[in-house]
Parts: C-alpha cells; sequence; structure tokens
C-alpha cells in the first residue's frame, strides 16, 4: 500500500505548501503595490506549474510523449473547469477588470493555436519554438504590465499590517517547494495505481496525472478563495495554463517531439470550449459565482466519467 501513503502524504503537504504560497504572495504584492491577479499571473502560476514542467519533460524523455501531452491537456482542463469550479463554490470569484481583459485573450489565443497544432499526429520542433516565442512575447507583455500597474498604485503604507518582505519571502519560496514534494509524493502514488489498472500513457497523463499535478492549483485556489482572494484564483489558473501550452508544451516539442495521434476530437473540444467559457467573465460583470462554479464542476467529472467510460470500452480495466 506503498502508493496509497504517498497519496495521502502527498495530499497534506499540498495543503500546507498552499497556505503557506497564498499568505506569502499575499504579502509581497501589498508590500510592491501589486494587484494579487498579478502576482497569481506571474509569481504563483510559475511557481504551481512546476510539476507539469517536471513530469512533461520526464515522460517525453522516457519516450512517453503521450504522457506528457496528455499532462498538458488535462491539466488545463482541469485548472479552467475543476480548480475554478471549486473555488467559486467556496466563495464567488470577484477579478479585477483591467488586467483580466489583457490576460484572457492570451488564453484564448494560445489555446487556439495548440488545437490547430493537434490537429496533426505530430507537433515538431518548430511548431514548439513559436509556442516558445508566444511565451517569450507573453513574459515582455506581462512585464510591461506590472511596470505601469505598480506606478499607478499607491504606494502601501509602511503601517499597512504585512509580514516582513523576508518572511514573506520565506513563505512564498518554503511553501512552493512543499507544493512540489507533495505533488511529487501524490503523482508517484497515483501512477502506481493507475499501473495496475492497465491504463495507457496518454490517459493516465489526461486523468490521474493531470490532476495530481494540477493539485498545487487546486489548493492554492481552494485557500485564497477561502481567504476572499478571487484575483489570486483566476490569475493562478490563467497564467498555469499559459505557463503549460507556451512554455512547457514549446520546451518538450523543441527537445524531443511530441506525438498527438492519441488525442481525440473530444479531448479539444473541450480544452477550447473551457477556455471559452472565460468569454462571459468577460462580459458578466468579472464575477465565477456558485451556480457557474458547480457548472465547470459538472462538466469536468462529466468528462472524466466519458474517459473512464471510453477507456473501459476500448478494454482498460476500469477504476
Amino acid at each position: 500500500m506503498g502508493w496509497l501513503l504517498s497519496l495521502t502524504v502527498g495530499v497534506v503537504l499540498l495543503y500546507l505548501g498552499a497556505e503557506a504560497l497564498v499568505r506569502g504572495s499575499a504579502a509581497l504584492a501589498l508590500r510592491w503595490g501589486a494587484t494579487p491577479l498579478l502576482v497569481g499571473i506571474t509569481i504563483v502560476a510559475f511557481g504551481t506549474s512546476t510539476p507539469e514542467l517536471a513530469v512533461s519533460l520526464r515522460g517525453a524523455y522516457a519516450g512517453e510523449s503521450g504522457l506528457a501531452l496528455g499532462n498538458i491537456i488535462g491539466s488545463n482542463i482541469a485548472n479552467l473547469l475543476l480548480v475554478l469550479g471549486l473555488a467559486a463554490l467556496i466563495r464567488p470569484i470577484h477579478v479585477e477588470r483591467n488586467l483580466v481583459r489583457r490576460e484572457i485573450p492570451w488564453l484564448l489565443l494560445s489555446t487556439v493555436a495548440l488545437v490547430f497544432m493537434l490537429v496533426t499526429p505530430h507537433i515538431n520542433r518548430w511548431e514548439g519554438a513559436i509556442l516558445l516565442l508566444g511565451g517569450g512575447g507573453l513574459v515582455h507583455f506581462t512585464a510591461r504590465s506590472a511596470r505601469r500597474e505598480v506606478a499607478t498604485r499607491a504606494a502601501p503604507s509602511p503601517d499597512s499590517p504585512s509580514l516582513p518582505p523576508r518572511w514573506a519571502g520565506v513563505l512564498l519560496g518554503g511553501g512552493l517547494v512543499v507544493l512540489l514534494v507533495g505533488s511529487r509524493l501524490f503523482v508517484d502514488g497515483a501512477i502506481g495505481g493507475a499501473q495496475r489498472l492497465g491504463w495507457p500513457p496518454y490517459l493516465i497523463g489526461l486523468t490521474l496525472v493531470a490532476v495530481g499535478t494540477s493539485l498545487p492549483e487546486i489548493a492554492t485556489s481552494v485557500v485564497a478563495s477561502m481567504k476572499d482572494q478571487g484575483d489570486l484564483v483566476l490569475g493562478n489558473a490563467i497564467g498555469s495554463n499559459l505557463f503549460n501550452i507556451l512554455a512547457i508544451l514549446g520546451l518538450t516539442a523543441i527537445w524531443f517531439g511530441v506525438d498527438s495521434d492519441l488525442v481525440t476530437p473530444a479531448d479539444m473540444a473541450l480544452l477550447l470550449a473551457s477556455a471559452l467559457v472565460m468569454l462571459p467573465v468577460m462580459r458578466s460583470g468579472f464575477v465565477i459565482d456558485r451556480r457557474e462554479g458547480a457548472l465547470l464542476l459538472v462538466g469536468y467529472l462529466g468528462y472524466i466519467s466519458w474517459l473512464v467510460y471510453s477507456g473501459h470500452t476500448a478494454g482498460y480495466a476500469p477504476i
């Protein structure tokens, strides 16, 4: 039962790491005069996406590019349906207008580009280079936005209740480390259990590994929602998806190439639909309420149920 122990310890570490990460990032946002959404799109999103980076590169190096691609597609779907759904059920997500208007178009553009690439049976190195160049453009765009954001916001008062920068940095860095360790334990346990079921690598990546590597985002967003940090929740989800597509898939395709022949039309449709769900957020007062969160969650659970059923009918062992 080693895999079950690994799952349990991983979940505990994920919660503790998320708690530290939210506290540290919120304190730094207040200290720098930046918004939690900006911190979520950059620092928190990068940190919580490192499990996807490690799993994807390790899988591609081992010759299992299907695991890497399934992980990225599954994680992006989970971030927008499962993560935002859970967070909105806890507390409606209220987000900042200006930054969301700039970041959601990037999400839609990168997702559409990925869907076009998935139509062919292989994502080659030059397509990976295009994605990586897009990631560089996003970093430049976000850095310019950050400079304007900090310049136009009032400087924080020295008397503002906040952690000292040193301790905020310790919490942020320590939270990321604990999240990485927890996600690694969870993924190892999930893979060990899935291998006993006889699942193929792509299906494992699309479901168990995708949820496992998304657990930092899930844990961070749930804790942030409990603390009424809706900007951090949405920034984390959007930033993680952008990082997954542009940086992780771009690097993986450049170094190893990625086979996409196992991706089904249903996978591509839901990947695109999950990004398009963000459009109503741009037009409906910038709030994801509990009803909408429940719909997102039901959509994700229905997708996972369909994957398990289709895998069973294809001859794979059921859960």
